[in-house]
């Protein structure tokens, strides 16, 4: 399944809106009248769809085969959080207008500068002469470029949980330390896994 992030509400992605229940409501729609290859999972988003694909990716990337962005940004979750090592091993596609007046272009860079440093540099394509909205060439493009891959867990990854909602990837889930009390700040956790 190719699923493009679009918001409830159409806002930005952040950890405490429902934005990101689109997603799985639309999976869960999706099961009840199709079967689905969870190894072709694809995800992606324009625009604030493009900041959510960045960010559920980051917390989520053992269920997708590959993500991309069409003129998407790193504002729902800035390089800073640390997480960008969560999807070193997603095939990632970063797609930036260079007239783009949103200022989009210097996030999709640091983006893919980002994933570059994480060893799992993208495909970065700059369009020459077009602003925020994608050329129907563009999406093309970008599909066939996400449906050549196939999700492949890693004999090696690591994760950083940020959140409550996001506890692990591949099976493997570390547990709240203070489970009842939503208002108790917890540090950052990390693990890592190789797999011989």
């Amino acid at each position: 399944i190719l699923l493009t992030a679009y918001l409830r509400g159409n806002h930005a992605w952040t950890e405490s809106t429902d934005a990101e229940a689109d997603l799985w409501e639309a999976i869960a729609d999706l099961k009840l009248f199709a079967k689905t290859d969870t190894d072709r999972w694809y995800l992606s988003g324009h625009s604030a769809g493009g900041d959510a694909t960045w960010a559920i990716v980051q917390r989520t990337p053992d269920l997708w085969a590959a993500a991309g962005m069409l003129a998407g940004s790193t504002y729902a979750a800035p390089v800073d959080l640390g997480l960008v090592s969560n999807m070193s091993y997603v095939p990632y596609y970063i797609w930036s207008g260079d007239q783009d007046l949103t200022q989009r272009l210097p996030s999709a860079e640091e983006a893919r500068d980002a994933l570059v440093i994480a060893g799992n540099p993208p495909m970065f394509v700059i369009a020459k002469g077009v602003a925020h909205m994608f050329r129907p060439e563009d999406i093309v493009q970008m599909s066939q470029w996400l449906l050549q891959h196939k999700r492949q867990r890693p004999d090696h990854f690591s994760f950083v949980i940020d959140t409550p909602r996001h506890r692990g990837v591949w099976g493997i889930t570390i547990p709240r330390k203070y489970p009842y009390d939503q208002l108790v700040a917890e540090q950052r956790v990390k693990f890592e896994c190789r797999i011989d």
